[in-house]
């Protein structure tokens, strides 16, 4: 039986791809020493852009800034509230001594033109007061007058707003930090039963899935022949229905390849566990993201505090401020340079765990090896070598999320909305595959230290030489993982459904709630969930490899007595296929 033409042109030799004599000794990964640092242009381009952004947010946040009338709020006279100010120029009314009076009031200007609201300047500051009583919303020491609040959408979503606000702040400790402690628990729950035995654990998780599905569909059809007058219910159920068709479809085709599938998981999580501090790494990544995300909160706060005065349009006695220009451009700078420290710490997670699950699987090419710490050591390799690289490919995954979320913001713009839809269809599919192909790529430079592109481009001939098993592969685990999250979040969901109930909280909008507290939930998991779907990946490039290297017989294979089971298993069928 002839080979396909994808397997006819096989990816180079490791000594081709590293330039490098094979008499030399080999080692994956490779060592320290040996490295050299890959992607320097980007790295100095991300030091550059790092050294940028600071001083241009701390530039915007210093000059024109006004800390107390960002937190208090200011009157129609511009004086800021809770403090004694000194008279504007041009502002007859300003300079009144408002110390006793920290809170903001707002008035509502909305005037009705027939049967319609003319909503422009739906609100403008009014005066600073003391407090701010019920039926008034307080909300960050501004005072929503709710009482003078016309029946109108804008209002409505005014009140809701603030009401949610309310609901989070109670929930924040109750509900929602106990529901990501549970998923904490829950993922390295998971990733000990996949530890001690995968087989059973993903079947586990399969067979809840499909079955949570299942019931859930029943009682969605259940609830419609009660009530078949809601239309919602019907196409909630044929979407279910459909659903569970082609999940039984995908559990069938891929049947015969869940032995890979199994291998891959039982050995990526006997890497993690026996490699020491490996599962630290997903909560240190969190903390990171945390951290992160505080600082960029806090400047951006701080950015928008540097604003200018002018009169409301057709307001001549009313004054509000406004951010200026620079601090625009300064919190769209800072938007676009957290989503690349976002995406480099994931880059940083993928290197720092497929070095030593590398290791782990060419445990025998590196007997002589002595690194008692290789989790410390990838980090050592990631920060002296290779923080280029993962510059260079969340720099690039970044730039095609800005553009996308740009094109999202200005969809009403396009005329055309087929023209939008293709557009934004095929951004979506390239941001996809930039980042299957860049983690990867940040998988090869783990272990053989090369730049991003070469890596790259050796990732995609390895997988393309082993098109049907990555495929195999990347479907079920990615099925498995999605599936091991949902779960997750749904536990965590009864959770926080018991302690509701348990306790006295009363929430004007707890779906909203819950919904938030799982996407925290989802976050935790994900990066959990990242560090088995890197160490399954890492895993089966290391296979891959070794097919490469050796053949089973003159050269010996490094891969477990498992994946010799499934090469041993794998020719049989050939043969039996050839004599067929």
């Amino acid at each position: 039986m002839p080979l396909p033409d994808f397997k006819k042109i096989p990816p180079v030799t490791i000594y081709e791809f590293k330039n490098v004599d094979e008499t030399e000794p080999l080692h994956i990964p490779e060592l320290a020493p040996n490295r050299k640092i890959t992607d320097t242009g980007f790295l100095r381009f991300f030091l550059v852009s790092v050294i940028f952004a600071i001083c241009f947010v701390s530039v915007t946040s210093s000059i024109g800034t006004d800390y107390n009338r960002f937190v208090h709020g200011y009157d129609k006279c511009g004086d800021t509230c809770g403090i004694d100010n000194t008279p504007r120029a041009n502002i007859n009314c300003s300079g009144k001594d408002l110390a006793g009076k920290p809170i903001m009031k707002y008035r509502f200007t909305g005037k009705k033109n027939g049967s319609k609201w003319i909503m422009k300047n739906f609100m403008v500051p009014d005066e600073c007061v003391e407090g701010c009583d019920r039926p008034n919303r307080l909300l960050f020491h501004r005072c929503i007058p709710v009482e003078d609040l016309p029946r109108h959408r804008k209002a409505n979503q005014i009140i809701t707003f603030v009401e949610f606000v309310h609901d989070f702040e109670r929930s924040i400790i109750v509900l929602i930090l106990p529901m990501c402690l549970t998923a904490l628990l829950l993922a390295i729950c998971l990733l000990f039963c996949l530890y001690f035995n995968a087989h059973h654990t993903v079947f586990g998780i399969l067979s809840v899935s499909v079955l949570g599905l299942f019931g859930f569909t029943t009682y969605v059809w259940y609830w419609f022949v009660k009530d078949s007058d809601k239309k919602q219910l019907l196409y909630v159920g044929i979407i279910a229905t459909i659903t569970i068709i082609l999940l039984c479809i995908f559990i069938c085709y891929f049947y015969d390849r869940y032995g890979l599938v199994m291998t891959m998981f039982t050995e990526a999580t006997e890497a993690i566990f026996r490699t020491p501090y490996l599962t630290v790494v997903p909560v240190v990544t969190l903390l990171v993201l945390y951290l992160t995300a505080t600082a960029a909160v806090f400047l951006g706060f701080l950015i928008s505090s540097n604003q200018y005065i002018r009169k409301v349009e057709k307001f001549p006695t009313v004054h509000e401020y406004v951010l200026t220009p620079l601090a625009k451009s300064a919190l769209t700078y800072l938007g676009f340079t957290f989503i690349w420290l976002k995406g480099l710490s994931n880059g940083c997670q993928c290197i720092v765990v497929a070095g030593p699950v590398s290791a782990h699987y060419f445990q025998n090419l590196n007997e002589k090896s002595d690194d008692r710490y290789p989790v410390l050591t990838s980090c050592y390799v990631l920060f002296r070598y290779h923080i280029g690289t993962v510059a260079f490919g969340s720099m690039f995954i970044t730039i095609l999320t800005v553009v996308r979320v740009v094109l999202q913001f200005f969809q009403d713009h396009f005329n055309c909305t087929c023209v939008r839809n293709c557009v934004q269809c095929c951004l979506v599919c390239l941001e996809s595959v930039t980042q299957y192909l860049t983690k990867r790529a940040y998988i090869q430079t783990a272990m053989h230290g090369e730049p991003l592109y070469k890596s790259g481009v050796r990732a995609a001939r390895l997988l393309w030489a082993n098109l049907m098993d990555a495929v195999a592969l990347d479907t079920v685990a990615d099925f498995i993982i999605v599936c091991a999250i949902l779960l997750v979040i749904l536990a965590a969901l009864g959770e926080a459904v018991i302690i509701h109930e348990a306790t006295d909280l009363q929430l004007d909008h707890y779906w909203t709630v819950l919904l938030i507290g799982a996407a925290g939930c989802g976050v935790v998991v994900y990066f959990f969930m990242q560090v088995i779907n890197v160490a399954v990946e890492t895993i089966f490039i290391c296979f891959c490899e070794d097919k490469l290297m050796n053949d089973g017989n003159t050269k010996p294979y490094f891969m477990s007595e498992r994946l010799k089971t499934l090469i041993s298993a794998a020719r049989e069928a050939t043969k039996l296929r050839e004599q067929s």
